[in-house]
């Protein structure tokens, strides 16, 4: 790095650009003005000076960098010397024209601590470096070449003169440089004014510019009158085209002119060859500025001054033209330029460069316009903060509506509602913003553009998502918001719509619609017209799209990429919220990945804004509800329960309320559950669809169902499944598998959305919470009471062959020795007995393979710890079913209620169709038959005796009845059908009942009643 610095006048920019133009160096070459205050405007001009060699073009500094900038300073550079081809040589002419207390400084500080080996940066100031330069000095990364260094010399003094007036005049180049004491500005004005004859310089104690002004005052006068006039039309101007100088002047010799004044090199620089501006010395500016002064009255200045900036416009160098209309009191055009440029500057970052011009206007004119009172609005938000960005907004809504200027009230409105979403932290505030916007849209307003009638109904739909989702605007703007996708709108404003449909579509929408949604908007997060914080606002919908059509490695993926993108951006303030976002596709199967996550955010988490910090509280509970540990999920459901019911938005508040109700009801305390769910219920009654009410009522429906409201349950289950199937819902905002277990179960009992609901067990692998579960869509169903038959998802399998007996056996063998798996060593000696050691592993292992394959899932067989398990997640028994519902039937014998008895004889007799295995003499059948034999005997009589009374005699014959078609040996059964018909006074058939009884007996047997069953039948006699 060289710092280049001395007094004007001393050829500091003539002598850079003879060194770059000698060297014929690649670069680039930047005059700095006070506009450089703003970072953004520095960094932008930058971007546009830089060679267009990479695909996407260099960042602009928005807002969102501000907190990094030192950050975004060294990836911008990094970026622009890439572009670089070295050698190459980066010019920062005029550096002192930057104010000392912007960031400027800085930010070249730190670009140099980036220059690669082959790139210079040459520094061009009046001044030396300043004091945060000091180590860069230090460490010899500094190279100074000051005054001293840039005074010529003679020899350097002769070589110029006989440049100008040819060689041979060493005697006269000597005086001159006397004269001008090595001064470049003095030798070039002594060389076109008095020559060396003349007198000496004035006193230089009023600095170089009162010397200069001395010279240029001789030359000036015997220049001619077209020359002056040039000179003083052309005054006002920073850069200026030959054709603007023509147009001023009113020459239309002016090009020769500036073309006969670049040759003399007299005080004027031309840039671009293609399309050449001209640039005077600042010190002949100066000077002429002065002149103007002298030979133009105060109303020709003040025409100058207008038709100079109207040439200034022309060439985009807005800035000066606002001062000179600012100098010439002309307050209207002022802010016509300001507000033709605003929308653009606002895009571009250049925030603190829009608010400055705005402030630079009189008060008076800014309070009377109120799109200016907008655009100072919406710079406040981003330099002062929210707070101070809405009380000026509000004075712009409040113009506007004098001015009967719907459209800028809308735009007013939808700006302070943005404030509340920059802010994060608090929308109590929102809602009178909401109302008015959309009275506002039911007028329908003539909006100037189709970009911002995007962008009001693109936050109004943000707000009303986060707020009041149930309102009619919201499906309005959520219709409108589809129908612009395709207009001619810049990519990234549609993202950011895009981003408010999404979430809207997810959450109160079908996933049919979240689909569409994402899929025609998402090529846009990859074009280079959108900014990096729109790209990741763009994945927070998509985060929760993905789960909720449950692609969970995709939610990773966006969250992954999201997260890089963040750092490599330096959009830190991100991280945490997107690491918790991500949280929706590691729970619920990865709960230690969420324990760790949630365990490293939690630490520094009281930093961040409460919607964060409420996020971290939700998400917590909900690892706590999957780790079953009740009490610490009420502790921080309440915790985030508490943020979110000050903080104003309706779906944190619903998720909060949400895990509280379930922690409750795991905790025992059902009746606070229960008004918990009600009150989250009742938030979205008047919501038709959304995975947000689908999960509302699932939580209501499950706590209903612990609290024994059976009816209240049902209803409420029903509206929570058609919701769901309606919405093609395959998640939950926090999936509980346990919850959602239940209410399948239940769901499926009842016969409510069967179908659909098997496509979610199916979709989401529900687990079923008890392995006896008849209706659950088992991947896998073995029945071996009465038959043997196999059922693979809904179809039966058909066996055909001997290569099949041995793993059909094998699997009744595994079935007939309960669920606690069978060791494998008692399989080989009862399937293979005539085989032994390796020989009977082999068989087994074989067996195994091939019945492996016959049930298609793999995974239903395991052998673990030397005993083969059928998976109790995924393949139903006939006989564990069965077995448990006697065992249920024998705890409950004693317990009133003819209804359940007559429900559970009903299952008992589907269940039991006949015995074990029937015709299957090995001693492991014949064990498992006679148990099972012996256990629906004793579930009979048990049920027989509940259906006593309470009017239940039919149901009682017919239990008995059908008990005897499946094993008419059983006397007991016989004995309960006579008493059942005796009991109705039904005595002629409860005689044939015993007649028939005698006769199986008889003849099967070779035996008669006993005596119990004898007694019974005299009693019917008369």
């Amino acid at each position: 790095m060289v710092w280049v610095f001395g007094p004007p006048g001393a050829g500091k920019t003539t002598l850079l650009a003879s060194y770059v133009e000698s060297r014929a160096l690649r670069g680039l070459w930047y005059q700095v003005d006070a506009g450089d205050a703003d970072p953004a405007t520095f960094f932008y001009y930058l971007r546009e000076a830089a060679p267009r060699r990479a695909r996407s073009p260099l960042p602009l500094l928005t807002p969102e960098y501000l907190p990094d900038l030192a950050g975004f300073t060294r990836r911008f550079f990094r970026a622009l010397f890439q572009r670089l081809q070295a050698p190459a040589v980066w010019v920062l002419d005029n550096f002192q024209e930057a104010p000392e207390s912007s960031p400027f400084r800085g930010i070249v500080r730190d670009a140099a601590a980036e220059l690669p080996a082959g790139i210079n940066l040459v520094v061009v100031s009046r001044a030396e470096p300043p004091a945060e330069y000091a180590r860069l000095n230090a460490s010899g990364a500094l190279a100074l070449l000051g005054a001293d260094e840039l005074r010529l010399t003679v020899p350097e003094t002769e070589g110029i003169v006989g440049l100008q007036l040819g060689k041979g005049l060493a005697g006269e180049a000597h005086a001159l440089h006397e004269r001008a004491g090595g001064w470049a500005a003095g030798l070039t004005l002594l060389l076109r004014g008095g020559g060396p004859a003349a007198g000496s310089l004035p006193d230089s104690s009023g600095g170089p510019q009162a010397v200069f002004d001395y010279l240029a005052t001789e030359v000036f006068q015997q220049a001619s009158p077209e020359m002056r006039a040039l000179w003083l039309r052309t005054a006002l101007l920073p850069r200026f085209t030959a054709d603007a100088a023509q147009r001023l002047s009113g020459n239309d010799k002016a090009e020769r002119l500036l073309d006969q004044l670049c040759r003399w090199r007299y005080f004027i620089d031309r840039r671009r060859a293609d399309d050449p501006s001209y640039e005077y010395h600042a010190l002949f500016q100066e000077f002429l500025r002065h002149q103007l002064r002298d030979h133009y009255s105060a109303a020709e200045r003040e025409r100058l001054a207008h038709r100079s900036a109207q040439e200034l416009e022309k060439q985009g160098e807005t800035d000066a033209a606002l001062a000179l209309y600012r100098d010439a009191g002309d307050w209207e055009a002022a802010s016509e330029l300001i507000l033709r440029q605003a929308p653009a500057l606002f895009a571009l970052g250049r925030v603190q460069t829009l608010e400055a011009w705005i402030n630079r206007l009189a008060p008076a004119t800014i309070e009377q316009t109120p799109w200016l009172l907008f655009w100072l609005g919406t710079c406040r938000t981003q330099t002062g903060g929210p707070a101070g960005g809405r009380r000026v907004l509000e004075r712009a809504y409040a113009a506007f509506a004098a001015a009967r200027d719907a459209p800028g009230q809308a735009l007013a409105a939808a700006a302070m509602i943005d404030t509340f979403f920059i802010d994060w932290s608090d929308f109590a505030q929102i809602d009178p913003w909401i109302d008015k916007l959309e009275t506002l849209l039911a007028r329908e307003p003539a909006f100037p553009s189709s970009g911002s009638e995007l962008h009001v109904r693109a936050s109004l739909l943000m707000a009303l998502v986060h707020c009041h989702p149930q309102r009619p605007q919201a499906r309005l703007c959520a219709e409108r918001i589809w129908q612009l996708r395709s207009a001619e709108i810049g990519n990234g404003e549609k993202l950011m719509a895009a981003t408010a449909l999404l979430y809207y579509r997810v959450n109160f929408g079908s996933s049919e619609q979240a689909s569409a949604t994402a899929a025609a908007f998402a090529p846009l997060a990859a074009s280079p017209d959108t900014t990096p914080m729109q790209r990741i606002a763009w994945t927070w919908p998509c985060t929760f799209f993905h789960g909720s059509i449950t692609a969970f490695d995709d939610v990773q993926r966006v969250s992954r990429e999201a997260q890089e993108l963040a750092v490599a951006n330096g959009l830190a303030f991100a991280l945490d919220f997107l690491r918790l976002s991500a949280l929706w596709g590691t729970l619920p199967d990865n709960v230690d990945t969420a324990a760790r996550v949630l365990d490293e955010l939690g630490t520094g988490i009281g930093r961040g804004g409460p919607n964060d910090v409420a996020l971290y509280h939700f998400m917590s509970a909900w690892l706590a509800l999957l780790q079953q540990r009740p009490r610490q999920a009420l502790d921080h459901g309440e915790k985030a329960l508490n943020l979110t019911r000050t903080m104003g938005g309706l779906c944190p508040l619903l998720c909060s309320l949400g895990v509280c109700a379930e922690a409750l009801a795991e905790c025992g305390e059902l009746d606070r559950a229960l008004e918990v769910a009600r009150e989250a219920s009742a938030r979205v009654v008047s919501l038709s669809a959304g995975m947000v009410r689908f999960t509302v009522l699932l939580v209501e429906a499950d706590v209903l169902l612990r609290t024994g409201r059976h009816d209240e349950f049902l209803k409420t289950l029903g509206e929570a499944l058609a919701t769901g199937r309606r919405g093609g819902h395959r998640n939950t905002i926090f999936w509980l598998p346990r919850m959602m277990s239940r209410l399948c179960a239940a769901a499926l009992e009842a016969g409510i959305e069967t179908e659909y609901v098997e496509q979610l067990i199916r979709a989401r692998g529900v687990a079923p919470e008890r392995p006896d579960i008849e209706r659950w869509p088992w991947p896998v169903r073995i029945y071996t009471l009465g038959r043997l038959s196999v059922v693979i998802d809904g179809q039966p399998l058909v066996f055909e062959g001997k290569a099949q007996r041995k793993p059909l056996e094998l699997l009744a063998a595994v079935v007939a020795q309960g669920s606690r798996g069978v060791d494998s060593a008692a399989l080989t000696a009862q399937l293979w007995p005539d085989q032994e050691g390796d020989a009977s592993r082999n068989a087994l292992g074989q067996a195994v393979h091939r019945l492996r394959k016959l049930l298609i899932y793999e995974e239903t067989l395991r052998m673990q710890g030397g005993k083969l398990h059928l998976d109790d997640d995924r393949v139903w028994t006939d006989t564990r079913a069965f077995e448990r519902l006697c065992a249920e039937v024998e705890r409950e014998a004693a317990q009133p209620g003819a209804k359940d008895a007559l429900a559970a004889g009903q299952r008992l007799l589907r269940l039991y169709p006949g015995h074990f295995m029937k015709g299957e003499e090995a001693p492991w059948a014949i064990a498992a038959r006679e148990r099972m034999r012996s256990k629906f005997v004793r579930a009979v009589s048990a049920l027989g005796r509940r259906l006593e009374g309470d009017g239940a005699g039919e149901a009682r014959i017919s239990l008995y009845r059908r008990a005897i078609e499946l094993d008419p040996l059983i006397e007991e059964f016989h004995r309960a059908l006579i008493a059942a018909y005796r009991s109705l006074g039904r005595t002629a058939e409860a005689l044939d009942a015993y007649r028939r009884c005698r006769d199986i007996l008889s003849v099967t047997l070779g035996i008669a009643p006993n005596a119990e069953t004898q007694a019974l039948y005299r009693s019917l006699k008369p």
